[in-house]
């Protein structure tokens, strides 16, 4: 099935998403989207973590170039407390919590790296960070 997102009347991207109900080992056939980009398709899970912080810091960075104070908005959500769970090679068998616990670590250590960022470039004091789950 071809989907098609419309903003403000403006057709904006065309997805292919012909999602498996089931999860591969790693892999979900629905897209990784960076703005109206599909970024990868299938989306892989071990790495995704790794992919949002990237992503994140450049968008951080970027926003930030010449010592900018123009606000930005920066809205990243996680996959980690929804099934299935997967952690990258470096967090994988870290807790004693099973596959979740090891999610959870990784997306720690995530946020950590960008408030970290957030500190290094001296706008920490500047910035608002919410942090929410959509489970309560």
């Amino acid at each position: 099935m071809i989907k098609t997102f419309r903003y403000c009347g403006k057709k904006i991207i065309n997805l292919d998403f012909r999602c498996k109900i089931s999860c591969h080992d790693e892999y979900v056939g629905c897209p990784l989207l960076d703005g109206t980009k599909v970024a990868e398709q299938p989306t892989s899970f071990p790495v995704l973590t790794e992919k949002y912080t990237a992503r994140a810091l450049q968008f951080i960075a970027e926003a930030q170039e010449g010592n900018s104070t123009t606000p930005f908005f920066l809205y990243l959500a996680y996959h980690h407390t929804h099934h299935p769970q997967f952690a990258g090679a470096r967090f994988r068998n870290s807790t004693t919590r099973g596959a979740f616990g090891d999610a959870l670590a990784e997306m720690d250590h995530s946020v950590g790296v960008i408030l970290s960022s957030l500190r290094r470039l001296g706008i920490h004091r500047e910035t608002l960070v919410f942090f929410t789950s959509d489970n309560g």
